[in-house]
């Protein structure tokens, strides 16, 4: 005899939820070009911002991903770094994940930024775009919702 639990299906449905990424990078070039390759190749909602302070303004949208590169003082002067962006977003919305990216191999900035909260660190070279694609759609998978 087989007993079937009414309570529960063989089917998962996925639940609808949309996966915002924030990229923040003072590099205009990169960072359209970033908000681009991830708008085509994710099922992501992308927003670009050139400085940390207009990430900041804008975290009611709650991003589950924030792309937040470390050096951000390059286009103005008065904005801040990278770390002490990630330490805002983490007072804020602890649970977004925020992946730190640099073109600088260091281990000094590397360490702090994971130990500040970061999920991982990217340098950017040339499989940064593909390290960053495979990170959004892991994270995008992990942040959605299933029903049984």
């Amino acid at each position: 005899m087989e007993v079937i639990d009414e309570n529960r299906t063989e089917n998962k449905i996925k639940k609808e939820q949309e996966i915002s990424v924030f990229i923040v990078d003072d590099d205009q070039s990169y960072l359209y070009a970033l908000g681009f390759h991830l708008k085509k190749d994710t099922m992501c909602k992308v927003y670009c911002y050139q400085t940390g302070e207009d990430c900041l303004e804008n975290i009611h949208l709650n991003p589950s991903i924030i792309i937040l590169d470390y050096f951000l003082n390059s286009g103005k002067k008065y904005a801040k770094n990278g770390l002490n962006i990630l330490k805002k977003i983490k007072k804020l919305r602890p649970e977004t994940y925020v992946v730190m990216l640099s073109g600088q191999e260091n281990l000094q900035i590397a360490t702090n930024s994971l130990k500040f909260g970061a999920f991982t660190y990217i340098i950017k070279d040339t499989l940064a775009l593909s390290s960053i694609r495979h990170i959004v759609n892991l994270l995008s998978n992990e942040k959605t919702d299933y029903l049984i």
